[in-house]
């Protein structure tokens, strides 16, 4: 194997890695949607805020 192939393939490695890492930090991890559980009550997911809510 090359030496210069070598190194780009390290090179590349190290650029795979990074740029997965970037992407997992940054991906959202907000909820949204509504869910409702065994017992009647729903919370309600908007970004950041949420609302519950009791059915009788």
């Amino acid at each position: 194997m090359n030496v210069n192939t070598k190194k780009w393939g390290i090179i590349g490695t190290i650029v795979v890695v990074v740029l997965i890492a970037i992407f997992m930090v940054t991906r959202p991890t907000r909820l949204s949607g509504k869910y409702v559980a065994n017992t009647g009550s729903s919370l309600v997911f908007k970004g950041d805020k949420f609302e519950e809510f009791e059915t009788s």
